[in-house]
């Protein structure tokens, strides 16, 4: 969240692609194959903003100490 309790670019994107997740997951007509490859895509995915979030975490904290 930001100063003004808004929910930042990175929350934004972490909320979409958690629904984009779950209604994945939903679709039972995915062959076995297809639903490994979403598993697969979406740690690649989940990864990826986790490594972003911690870059935004330590800007913010580099910020506040200056």
């Amino acid at each position: 969240m930001n100063q003004e309790n808004k929910p930042s670019e990175l929350e934004m994107k972490l909320a979409s692609n958690a629904i984009d997740a779950v209604m994945g997951s939903l679709n039972l007509s995915l062959l076995p194959q297809e639903l490994q490859e979403f598993k697969q895509q979406a740690i690649k995915d989940a990864k990826a903003l986790a490594n972003e979030w911690e870059l935004e975490s330590c800007q913010l904290r580099d910020t506040e100490e200056s």
